[in-house]
């Protein structure tokens, strides 16, 4: 397999749930410089529309804010319409939103979690 680097991502399209907080903010403008297209997704729409136009002016790079509720599937329903008409299909998402709410975590299962699957990490 080839190595590849976030440049290989250049003008593609990626959501970020939770993006204007702090650990989102870092992901998107690591994304943007990387020329990938960025939409941040977050509940707090003010910090979420001034990030997106500092990150856009700073990189040159398409980011777009909306306000989007993770909890909400018409929300997210409303996102994704939103954003395949600005910025065209999506590539790829990651998932942010929650990180700071100490309910938003789970405890982990480790019934879930299969001898093989652990062992290709470790190694």
């Amino acid at each position: 397999m080839d190595d590849l680097t976030l440049k290989d991502l250049n003008g593609k399209v990626c959501i970020i749930t939770g993006g204007a907080g702090v650990l989102g903010s870092s992901i998107v403008g690591a994304l943007a410089s990387s020329g990938i297209k960025t939409v941040i997704a977050d509940i707090d729409k003010p910090a979420t529309v001034g990030l997106a136009s500092e990150i856009e002016a700073k990189t040159g790079t398409r980011c777009i804010g909306f306000e989007a509720d993770v909890l909400s599937k018409k929300s997210l329903t409303e996102l994704k319409q939103e954003v395949n008409s600005v910025l065209g299909p999506i590539d790829f998402l990651i998932n942010g939103a929650g990180g700071n709410a100490p309910t938003a975590t789970t405890e982990l299962d480790s019934t879930v979690l299969k001898p093989m699957v652990l062992k290709r990490y470790l190694h």
